[in-house]
């Protein structure tokens, strides 16, 4: 399921479609994921085919980043900023990153203006 909200969208899809537990995903932390590799990525300066990181639950505001599972150039993130040294304040640059995350869909929504009418299609 690829819709907005999703995980409400995703729900009503499998109640409906009768189809067996797992027939139907959707796909809220996936895109979330990609976003989290993106923004560790830039702040950390390392290329983001070497960060491995995931965003699990419920897309949106109870989403949660898994900073235990958090890996960066082959190395789990505590070791990685142990030995990187970039920032002053660690923990508040991963609260920051989380919720860069968590409001990425509204501020993507938001700054894209209001939805066009369908007679205004082409």
């Amino acid at each position: 399921m690829v819709s907005n909200p999703v995980d409400i969208l995703t729900y009503i899809a499998h109640k409906r479609s009768g189809w067996p537990r797992g027939r139907i995903i959707g796909s809220g932390t996936v895109l979330d994921s990609a976003r989290f590799r993106h923004l560790l990525s830039q702040h950390c300066g390392v290329d983001v085919h070497n960060v491995h990181a995931y965003i699990l639950g419920e897309h949106g505001d109870s989403e949660l980043a898994a900073w235990s599972m958090t890996n960066m150039a082959g190395m789990p993130i505590e070791q990685f900023c142990r030995q990187c040294e970039k920032c002053d304040d660690w923990k508040a640059a991963r609260r920051k990153i989380t919720e860069q995350v968590k409001h990425s869909a509204f501020t993507s929504l938001t700054t894209k203006g209001p939805p066009r009418s369908r007679s205004a299609w082409p």
